[in-house]
């Protein structure tokens, strides 16, 4: 029993403060929709925030895909493998993975053995990196699907088919 809340429905930017706000059911989604309000008339926020991208690299042969979440360490390769979420990240890196795979034969993870990094200094993680009414953190990732640099991802993330997939 879940609910998709977009931040937009067309290539417009939506800052990422709004969509923190949006997250947090300050403010309508792309579709105005806003989230329900609890018993007592607060509203408690998603339960689950995700931000999905295609990676770039001046090395036009990096291809990959993974996860970044919110790390107090930016950059950090061994993150917290309990925590809600690298579990999240990790199952957005699995799934995304295994849904393109006949497409995607070789994938790899891009940065790391799980495909999973932590980043202090994205904006969207730390303004998005909220807690509900009972103090427990959401889980919150960033996926990089892929690598547009790279001429031959580029061309799987423009193909119809692929995009079903992912």
């Amino acid at each position: 029993n879940s609910r998709t809340y977009m931040t937009r429905k067309t290539d417009v930017y939506v800052s990422p403060e709004n969509r923190a706000k949006m997250a947090k059911g300050e403010i309508n989604d792309a579709y105005w929709v806003t989230l329900p309000k609890n018993g007592d008339g607060t509203k408690d926020g998603v339960d689950f925030f995700f931000s999905i991208h295609c990676n770039s690299s001046t090395n036009s042969s990096d291809f990959g895909t993974s996860a970044h979440i919110y790390d107090a360490i930016n950059w950090n390769y061994s993150v917290n493998q309990s925590s809600n979420d690298f579990k999240f990240g990790k199952s957005l890196v699995d799934e995304y993975i295994t849904s393109t795979q006949t497409v995607f034969i070789n994938a790899k993870k891009a940065y790391s053995t799980t495909g999973v990094v932590g980043r202090e200094s994205l904006i969207i993680l730390n303004v998005t990196h909220i807690k509900n009414s009972f103090n427990l953190p959401r889980a919150v990732a960033l996926l990089e699907t892929e690598f547009a640099s790279n001429s031959t991802t580029w061309d799987w993330l423009q193909n119809g088919g692929y995009q079903i997939k992912a």
